[in-house]
């Protein structure tokens, strides 16, 4: 399950740079299973919840894309203070997407 969910992330994020945002979607859904069979789930799943909210938030669906950063962002600051540049990237993600809504009280 681990190297299935890592492959689906790698994948995904292949998917995204070139531009293939539907199907970069559909591999980072499926790799978020893959992570949710393993328990207690990793940290790592962070990394697809930041990668599949970018996806998202290439697609103008601002919704969407700020659940999976704040998800993103609540498993990296739950990791401690090694953990502070995810959270600063995450934190950069979703304070863009805070900005198209016109939310700028909430980026600041």
């Amino acid at each position: 399950m681990l190297k299935r969910a890592r492959d689906l992330h790698f994948a995904g994020q292949s998917e995204l740079a070139d531009g293939k945002l539907t199907t970069a979607e559909a591999t980072f859904r499926a790799a978020l299973a893959e992570w949710d069979k393993i328990v207690p789930k990793p940290a790592e799943r962070a990394y697809t919840l930041h990668e599949l909210g970018r996806c998202l938030k290439a697609q103008s669906r601002w919704d969407d894309a700020m659940m999976c950063l704040r998800e993103a962002l609540a498993i990296h600051r739950s990791s401690g203070p090694d953990n502070a540049a995810n959270t600063a990237t995450t934190l950069y993600t979703l304070s863009r997407c805070l900005m198209k809504k016109d939310s700028w009280s909430e980026a600041a």
